[in-house]
């Protein structure tokens, strides 16, 4: 993939408890707008919570690119987009795979209803450079007794 210059993949989680994960998937689909829907290969019933998956895809529309975004479980109370993939193209830039996670967080998941616990992390898209880091005397001292 692309990468922009300073710029990185976005990421999102979503955290809720497993037991609400089907409530989700059908609130999920029941905001579903502006060119997107569901994949009826998406893996719900299964007795493996880890092999639990959810696939949607978008049409293009304006400058976002049609793709497949995959939602798996990441842990036992969190989901996560772990890929974007384009339909019509080879590869997608930062900026193009970034536009397509923020239109489906901003048109989907934004205009979710919940009726139950329900909480989003969207990562940010810039690179920040290492801070630099020097040891003290005092602090070197400190770490050379371990």
């Amino acid at each position: 993939m692309q990468q922009t210059a300073n710029t990185k993949f976005r990421e999102l989680y979503i955290h809720l408890p497993e037991a609400l994960t089907a409530r989700f998937a059908a609130t999920l689909d029941a905001a579903l707008r502006d060119g997107w829907t569901r994949l009826p290969q998406s893996k719900e019933a299964s007795p493996d919570p880890f092999d639990w998956h959810i696939y949607y895809v978008c049409r293009k529309r304006r400058n976002r690119p049609a793709a497949l975004l995959a939602i798996y479980r990441r842990d036992i109370d969190t989901l996560y987009v772990s890929n974007i993939v384009p339909k019509d193209i080879r590869e997608l830039s930062n900026d193009q795979y970034n536009s397509i996670l923020l239109d489906f967080h901003h048109n989907v998941l934004r205009n979710l209803k919940p009726n139950f616990p329900l909480k989003f992390l969207l990562t940010s898209d810039q690179v920040h450079p290492p801070i630099p880091v020097s040891a003290s005397s005092a602090s070197s001292a400190v770490n050379s007794r371990f």
